[in-house]
């Protein structure tokens, strides 16, 4: 087994990850796009000249965000769903939405930064985290 090495470490910026990356062509769903992580993972994304998509829960904080990235990447093929996935119905929304515009994704950014959320109890009958880490995402896959 040949051992993978990287030269990016626990410091390295989603930016500096992305450098030199074209994606040209390619669509994103980047999950929790509205705030912390997932704001410069989707922006990284938008620079590679990817079409991103932030998915959020909320979305006036969402167009926020994209109104941010765009003006800092030129990059006018950002765009803003809702989406909240501990939520059946959301998630169900979000992939009819998704079906009905585009034809496929390239890649999912899931799961970015969840870390310190309140204990909850959502759909699956779980707790929040364990729906949201586990449940909802898989559902857009």
């Amino acid at each position: 087994m040949t051992r993978i090495t990287t030269p990016f470490g626990f410091q390295s910026t989603a930016a500096e990850v992305a450098e030199g990356i074209d994606l040209s062509g390619k669509r994103v769903i980047v999950t929790g796009a509205a705030s912390g992580i997932g704001v410069e993972t989707a922006r990284a994304l938008a620079r590679t000249g990817a079409e991103v998509t932030l998915a959020v829960r909320n979305i006036d904080a969402g167009a926020q965000v994209a109104a941010d990235i765009t003006a800092t990447t030129g990059n006018q093929d950002v765009h803003v769903a809702r989406l909240d996935l501990a939520d059946r119905a959301s998630v169900a929304a979000f992939v009819a939405g998704w079906d009905a515009s585009y034809a496929h994704f390239s890649y999912l950014g899931a799961r970015i930064g969840l870390a310190n959320s309140e204990r909850r109890y959502a759909f699956l009958g779980g707790t929040h985290k364990l729906t949201l880490r586990f449940c909802g995402w898989e559902t857009l896959q």
